[in-house]
């Protein structure tokens, strides 16, 4: 049995046999929970889920306690404290959440992207590929075959109606597409040319995701039974009540020849490679042509989706498969979420802007999926009130954030669709973060990056490299040195690029609060605009840099600028800060110098070396940590690419030519970086290498936020 409570819609206990997460009772149980600054004083929406197998006779039960102090003894929660009504903005996401995932198969578990998992039943159907001469077998698509070329992803539909990737096994290559309709799964498995097809079987593992699944242990319990009569046939039967049992056919004859297949007592059929493919179904038996047609026509389907968005719609395929190959699904977490890699967690993990920017590129055209994704980032917030660098099941950065960026994405999906329900869910989360950052991280009225002690978490917090983590940017040439105050918890430095989004976030947020809310939230806006003030009258005065004519860091002890100029120089530019002077001088002689930042002004990399050749590397090209280049070093990354698109695109700077020269330029610059490695090898790259040769990514190879490179052509082109 697993047991997960949630107050607030935050994780705070998790227990039982669930060993690929947890185990036992962490993680916010270890901290206490006095009720975050937005929800004091007003009613807690309580969720516990409970996981037990049908033949288990103890009814699930759990108790909450409560304490009025530090001191107090615990106490059990009144019944009548409890009431079933819930907030209309909890209702919808619930609902929401359920629509997102029952009845819908889709690679939801980390470990593979060839194993299609039908919820809320749970059944795993695996698709692998064997060689009869050697009997082995390739039974999952895992995130090395993604980096190393055996697996190559293609399309993913946002409704998972179509999806297409190359799978290889020894001499072999397949392509396999996969859609899914109305509760049913159809897949075509066709050879590519060069081998000997006859030589290979296709084969469908079934299975049930209860425990020791990798990457989906999550108590769902069943009975699956294979017959090899006729074409062959599936049978799984969920142990639950009121869902459908899923029964799968072939429409060929099923396979005799001996495999070694994984796992203990597997169930599965097998079927012989042929030039016509391998093709099967879920529901009643179809023929092979009535389940290629289902295939191709979501094929031809998909594909219209992107020829809509016309010269850049290659970039919106590049850019949606790096989030829903990324999709996944934990029983903790409603709806739907896509950390930022199968490569990243234990067994996956959310960090904050990294997945906060996957929900703004969901959110173009499959809003609730953007919603869901924005949710399950926001309501990691901790009971310190800010939503943490990294939240995963072993584990929780209690000591910092990230770069803030929630209510920015969160403002504009409200400016495309107006749902108000979304913004009220979020709102009190988001405001928490922001008034954390002005209590914890506030100096002068400017933002340091720091790390807070005292807290559970890594054993390196209240240090120098923690508060590097917290910018996001973990090894800039922006923090070489130590400057470390261990007493203020913060670095001796003022930070113009996290000043700048916190800037950003007040303004967004201020401005939600007054047009999202009936009657407008006036308190909330009052407290965020008078930050606000304060803080951008900081960074125009302070940290704008004469000498060098861009903004820039400045130590905190009076020891003047830290001259080390990364893209975030640009952010003070997002809420408008920088004055239209201070903008052009900074495009001219900072974005478009190819021995800087190296966007040539017609994003044709005209003047471009090739060692700074792509545009804005993650530190300027002259600066002496560029030439070795590593990580933040110089490597070129989406997030940045993203933030610096918002600078150029603030309308205070519409009479500046020159800026939106320079945004232009940059996207169009950007997105020919990641085609040109979507096209080279099917990567989404974590980052990408600045020289002109660079023959593939120099870091995660299939990370969602890579895709933002080519995300803001879109943004340029006017579809969001």
């Amino acid at each position: 049995m697993c047991i997960r409570d949630s107050l607030d819609d935050h994780l705070v206990c998790q227990g039982g046999n669930d060993p690929d997460t947890w185990g036992a009772y962490k993680p916010e149980s270890t901290v206490p929970w006095p009720g975050t600054p937005s929800t004091q004083g007003l009613p807690y929406f309580v969720r516990a889920k409970f996981t037990h197998r049908s033949n288990e006779a103890t009814s699930p039960t759990f108790s909450l306690l409560y304490t009025a102090g530090d001191t107090a003894i615990a106490a059990p929660v009144p019944a009548s404290a409890f009431s079933e009504e819930l907030q209309p903005a909890q209702m919808t996401r619930l609902a929401m959440s359920d629509r997102l995932t029952h009845g819908i198969w889709n690679t939801w578990a980390k470990q593979s992207v060839t194993a299609h998992i039908l919820l809320p039943a749970g059944v795993m159907l695996k698709i692998g590929l064997c060689d009869l001469n050697t009997r082995s077998c390739k039974e999952d698509g895992e995130k090395g075959d993604i980096d190393s070329g055996v697996v190559r992803l293609g399309p993913h539909a946002l409704d998972h109606s179509y999806t297409q990737l190359y799978f290889s096994q020894a001499a072999a290559n397949v392509s396999i597409e996969t859609s899914q309709r109305d509760g049913d799964f159809f897949m075509v498995v066709t050879p590519a040319a060069g081998f000997n097809a006859s030589q290979f079987a296709v084969v469908v593992i079934a299975l049930f995701t209860d425990q020791n699944v990798p990457g989906a242990s999550w108590g769902l319990p069943g009975a699956v039974s294979a017959s090899v009569e006729g074409n062959g046939s599936i049978s799984a039967v969920a142990d639950g009540d009121g869902i459908k049992a899923v029964n799968m056919y072939g429409t060929q004859p099923v396979s005799t020849a001996p495999i070694n297949v994984g796992g203990n007592n597997p169930v599965y059929l097998s079927w012989v490679l042929s030039a016509d493919g391998v093709v099967v179904s879920t529901g009643g038996k179809r023929s092979r042509d009535q389940i290629v047609k289902t295939v191709s026509d979501a094929k031809a389907a998909e594909l219209a989706r992107y020829a809509a968005y016309g010269e850049v719609g290659e970039a919106k395929e590049a850019s949606q498969a790096g989030m829903m190959w990324n999709l996944q699904w934990s029983p903790g977490i409603p709806g739907t979420f896509a950390p930022v890699s199968r490569g990243w967690g234990r067994p996956w993990v959310i960090f904050d802007w990294d997945n906060i920017f996957g929900a703004y590129q969901l959110s173009l055209d499959a809003k609730e999926l953007g919603y869901s994704q924005l949710a399950a980032v926001i309501k990691t917030k901790t009971a310190e009130g800010m939503v943490p660098n990294y939240w995963q099941p072993q584990g929780i950065s209690y000591d910092r954030t990230e770069p803030i960026i929630g209510s920015k994405v969160l403002s504009a999906m409200y400016a495309k669709y107006g749902d108000k329900w979304i913004v009220e869910l979020l709102f009190g989360d988001l405001f928490d973060w922001t008034q954390w950052f002005m209590r914890n991280r506030e100096q002068a009225d400017l933002i340091c990056l720091g790390s807070n002690p005292n807290l559970p978490s890594d054993p390196g917090a209240n240090t120098m490299q923690a508060a590097r983590y917290e910018s996001g940017l973990d090894n800039s040439p922006m923090y070489d040195g130590e400057f470390y105050n261990t007493s203020s918890h913060r670095m001796m430095l003022y930070d113009v690029g996290m000043s700048s989004m916190v800037a950003m976030e007040l303004q967004a947020l201020a401005n939600l609060s007054l047009t999202a809310f009936d009657p407008p939230r006036t308190k909330e806006h009052a407290i965020l605009t008078g930050q606000l003030e304060r803080l951008s009258s900081a960074i125009s005065t302070e940290l704008w840099d004469d000498q060098s004519g861009i903004f820039a860091n400045k130590f905190s002890n009076g020891s003047g600028f830290y001259r080390r100029f990364s893209p975030t120089s640009f952010y003070p530019m997002q809420a408008g800060i920088a004055t239209p002077s201070q903008a052009e001088t900074m495009v001219v002689n900072w974005l478009l110098r190819p021995d800087r930042f190296c966007v040539s002004p017609q994003g044709d990399f005209k003047g471009n070396s090739d060692d700074c050749y792509w545009g804005l590397p993650s530190i300027q090209a002259s600066d002496p940590a560029y030439p070795p280049l590593g990580y933040w070093r110089g490597y070129v990354w989406g997030p940045m690419i993203q933030l610096t698109y918002w600078a150029l695109s603030n309308p205070e700077y519409q009479s500046v030519p020159v800026v939106a020269q320079g945004r232009k330029a940059l996207a169009k610059q950007a997105t020919a970086m990641m085609l040109n490695q979507w096209r080279l090898h099917r990567h989404v790259c974590e980052n990408y290498n600045p020289h002109r040769n660079g023959t593939d990514c120099t870091g995660d190879k299939f990370y969602h936020w890579g895709g933002l490179a080519g995300f803001v052509s879109i943004l340029e082109e006017g579809y969001y």
